[in-house]
């Protein structure tokens, strides 16, 4: 049993650099269509990315608006 085990270790080794080939786009071939697919992918994602936190800073920019509309009516009244 213990030999089997082994014997299966050892293949896994001895077979594992095959499967660590790296493509084009980990050997650096800016031409690759793969690159140009990342590229993409990654503009993309910076895209979404910004749009998201735009949303989040304009949605706060409008609390700080409608909190000081609510502040100035309130010191009005106040001063009435």
């Amino acid at each position: 049993m213990r030999s089997i085990f082994q014997r299966l270790i050892f293949l896994i080794i001895i077979g594992l650099p095959l499967i660590g080939f790296a493509c084009d786009v980990c050997r650096g071939n800016p031409d690759s269509s793969l690159s140009e697919g990342m590229d993409m992918a990654i503009l993309t994602l910076l895209g979404v990315t910004g749009s998201v936190l735009g949303g989040f800073a304009s949605f706060f920019v409008y609390l700080k608006k409608q909190s000081s509309a609510v502040v100035k009516d309130i010191t009005e009244q106040r001063t009435k």
